[in-house]
């Protein structure tokens, strides 16, 4: 006879199953939609309760101290569960279903914070945090967050940002979602509300072969081409209120409509690199050999006699390790290595001086080096 499951999720199987190392009688397990809790039921198991996971993208199965789990989550950090095993219900420190500890994933901070979080993040300082935005209409937000509470999380935001903890800003754009008039929306909303912020990054949604959710879906030309002038339509608005451009559009959305990227100093510093914000013109700079200055960093200051350009890393290295010269015949007996005594020479192989070079990389990036390397080299 065919095995009997001893759970069954009607959303998906169950991936995970973690034998908890604290009781033998209890087994966790996880699947798309909930948390399982396995019992020694004579000699087989019985599910004895089933918790639902609340819109969290389970990643990964941990236990820590009895009856506390770590959740791998890939929308965001991991989630910290408190749990009693024999009532099958989550304990919390705030009101809620879950207890999150956030400071093991600190980029992007999807701002459900406890009084407790709050406390620790002002009081070890721990700043420049970057906070998911997505939207200021709470509505939107629980959508999007697949999280009842998700609307009022702001509050933190604002609370952050009143203890003088530096906060940057971070928009995910889904077409039809928080686009438009949403959009137009949260950065009234930031203006009104948050105009302390230190900057906002607005990033396209990001979407493989894998992506199981229907109302997601990438970005048509226009819908760039209309992104960017409600971006930049901000920007001069919060450069006239503020002093300062605020918000600022991923480099992705230049590619999808097929226009020039801002100026070097139109970025103000370069400070959301890590969102795909200015770095193509970052590439340029250093592929000039003007990057350090066009960065303003430390980089700048260093020995004139230090290698620059962006193949600094690879020209300026010794030719010591896996980059010392190289005799491919040495080991097989046929010709023997580089020997003092002898004068034997190691046998180099090197490309001609007209050899052509080839650059691999992906359509987006082709589309960034092409030009440059035209423009340097020629056809």
């Amino acid at each position: 006879a065919a095995p009997e499951p001893v759970v069954a999720d009607e959303e998906g199987g169950v991936y995970t199953l973690l034998p908890s190392r604290h009781d033998p009688d209890l087994i966790y397990g996880e699947s798309s939609q909930h948390l399982f809790l396995l019992r020694r039921d004579g000699d087989g198991w019985r599910e004895a309760h089933r918790l639902a996971l609340d819109g969290i993208s389970a990643a990964g199965l941990e236990e820590g101290e009895p009856g506390e789990l770590w959740l791998g989550d890939s929308r965001g950090g991991p989630q910290r569960w408190h749990i009693d095993p024999a009532k099958g219900t989550v304990a919390t420190l705030a009101p809620g279903a879950k207890m999150r500890d956030r400071f093991a994933y600190p980029d992007p901070l999807p701002a459900w914070l406890t009084e407790a979080d709050l406390e620790r993040v002002v009081t070890e300082r721990l700043s420049p945090l970057n906070v998911s935005i997505h939207a200021t209409d709470p509505d939107v937000r629980s959508r999007m967050l697949k999280n009842p509470r998700g609307g009022m999380s702001l509050r933190w935001m604002r609370a952050l940002l009143d203890h003088g903890i530096t906060v940057r800003g971070q928009v995910v754009l889904c077409p039809g979602v928080n686009d438009g008039v949403v959009f137009e929306r949260t950065m009234a909303g930031i203006l009104d509300q948050y105009p302390d912020l230190h900057s906002v990054a607005v990033v396209p949604l990001g979407l493989s072969r894998y992506n199981t959710e229907p109302a997601m879906r990438l970005h048509t030309r226009a819908e760039a081409e209309a992104m960017l002038d409600a971006v930049h339509g901000w920007q001069e608005v919060f450069l006239r209120v503020l002093g300062h451009r605020m918000v600022f559009a991923a480099d992705e959305y230049y590619l999808m409509a097929g226009r020039p990227f801002p100026s070097p100093e139109e970025y103000e510093g370069f400070h959301m690199y890590e969102d795909g914000i200015g770095m193509a013109r970052t590439f340029e700079a250093e592929f000039l050999g003007t990057g350090a200055a066009a960065r303003g960093d430390e980089i700048a200051h260093a020995s004139p006699a230090a290698q620059g350009g962006f193949f600094a890393w690879v020209d300026g290295a010794p030719a010591e390790g896996y980059r010392a010269p190289r005799n491919p015949a040495g080991d097989t007996g046929l010709r023997g290595c580089h020997d003092p005594a002898t004068g034997t020479a190691p046998l180099r192989i090197s490309p001609r001086a007209d050899a052509p070079v080839a650059i691999l990389t992906a359509p987006l990036g082709a589309r960034v080096i092409r030009p440059l390397v035209e423009a340097e080299c020629g056809d």
